[in-house]
């Protein structure tokens, strides 16, 4: 099981040039690797899919929702002022404790 989330994972962090695909292209390769046919494995890495992110997604969705969190703060907190701004006092505060 090790083995087939390490890949996933793997695959998760690679970005491709076209859509996307390459989280279940690792995790399928994984587990063919196994010995799994590879309509299961493409059948698995799909669900796979669903059960690692899907939680995480709910989980944003509600704390979005319920949270003092809007899309109005979301681009203020993103404008260009506030990165610099942020990256200002984080640079001070490091240069403070050290």
């Amino acid at each position: 099981m090790l083995f087939v989330l390490g890949w996933s994972m793997v695959g998760s962090a690679v970005r491709l040039p076209v859509c996307g695909g390459a989280f279940h292209a690792a995790t399928g390769a994984a587990l063919v690797l196994l010995g799994v046919g590879r309509d299961q494995a493409a059948a698995i890495a799909i669900i796979l899919h669903l059960v690692d992110f899907a939680p995480a997604a709910m989980f944003g969705l509600f704390y979005f929702l319920r949270g003092d969190i809007n899309v109005a703060r979301l681009r203020s907190l993103t404008s260009t002022s506030a990165v610099e701004h942020a990256v200002e006092d984080e640079k001070w505060c490091w240069l403070k404790a050290a």
